[in-house]
C-alpha cells in the first residue's frame, strides 16, 4: 500500500522556509567569492601600478597617469614579454 502526504499549509510553510533559508547562504557564498575576487583584481592592479612607478622612475606626471589609465583598460600591456 502507497503513502503519500498530501500538501497541507504546514507542509508548504515548512518547505517554503527550507528554500528561503538557504538561498540567502547561497548568496552569501556568492558574495564572498565575488568580493574575494574584486579584491584579488585590485591587488594585482595596485601591484602592477606600483611596478610601472618604480620603472619610471616613481614621478607621477600626468602622461604617468594616462599611460597607467591606458594600461589597466587594457590588462595584457603590463605583462612582460
Amino acid at each position: 500500500m502507497a503513502s503519500f502526504v498530501l500538501p497541507t499549509p504546514a507542509n508548504v510553510a515548512s518547505n517554503n522556509d527550507s528554500a528561503r533559508k538557504s538561498a540567502p547562504q547561497q548568496l552569501n557564498v556568492f558574495q564572498r567569492w565575488y568580493d574575494k575576487f574584486v579584491a584579488s583584481q585590485q591587488r594585482r592592479a595596485e601591484r602592477n601600478v606600483a611596478r610601472y612607478l618604480a620603472e619610471t622612475g616613481l614621478k607621477f606626471t600626468d602622461q604617468t597617469e594616462r599611460d597607467i589609465e591606458q594600461r589597466l583598460l587594457a590588462p595584457h600591456r603590463f605583462h612582460r614579454n
